[in-house]
């Protein structure tokens, strides 16, 4: 999720309440990127099958909000 740096605060927690709210546990939130204009923040989910549509319906819920510049997901077979 990508956000101007004032929001990263508020971006941070719609994001665990949205992942929360579909019931994907949140293993470690981790900062990627840090500009001044913005920066980009990451949800790593404990290992389970997640949903192609459920992770869909998050990143276009918390697209919706001012907070929010962009958001998107990946898959990463790390552990």
């Amino acid at each position: 999720m990508v956000c101007d740096p004032e929001h990263v605060s508020d971006a941070r927690d719609l994001l665990h309440e949205e992942l929360e709210r579909m019931h994907y546990p949140i293993r470690e939130m981790e900062t990627l990127s840090e500009g001044e204009e913005v920066v980009e923040v990451a949800a790593i989910l404990v290992p389970t099958s997640a949903d192609p549509r459920d992770l869909d319906a998050i990143v276009a819920h918390l697209e919706t909000h001012a907070e929010v510049d962009s958001a998107t997901w990946t898959v990463s077979t790390d552990t």
